[in-house]
């Protein structure tokens, strides 16, 4: 059994998954979370694990794991691979998190992150943007 604790958070979570995890002691499935839980969540984690099979990746709880959690590792499609770490088989995934496990997360990581997100990806610049657009 593993030491580490993992939460899968998400919108009605399917029965095969439900199944699937109930075998582990140490993953927990949080159905429906409300959007403070899964901030709580993306705050505490020490890992954000973000994979999408859909063309368009870019979504609040990857730009809100970008902004607010630690160590994000999605698969190559996110278009801000440079800032995450990059993991497209499930070897891949075990790989990275077990490097990323144990691996201390500075501030620092998160200070560049924001400085290269914003202010592209914040709803100020954007507002501003749609209001240039209008006028």
């Amino acid at each position: 059994m593993s030491p580490y604790c993992c939460v899968i958070a998400g919108i009605n979570p399917s029965k095969a998954l439900l199944k699937a995890v109930s075998r582990y002691d140490n993953i927990a499935v949080e159905a429906n979370p409300s959007v403070e839980r899964i901030n709580e969540l993306i705050r505490m984690a020490q890992i954000n694990l973000l994979i999408t099979f859909q063309g368009t990746f870019l979504k609040i709880k990857f730009l809100n794991s970008m902004f607010t959690g630690r160590h994000v590792v999605v698969n190559p499609m996110s278009g801000l691979d440079d800032l995450c770490h990059i993991a497209d088989t499930p070897g891949k995934m075990i790989a990275v998190y077990q490097e990323l496990i144990k691996k201390p997360f500075f501030t620092d990581i998160l200070e560049e992150r924001r400085k290269q997100l914003f202010p592209v990806f914040s709803n100020e610049y954007q507002s501003k943007g749609l209001i240039g657009m209008i006028v």
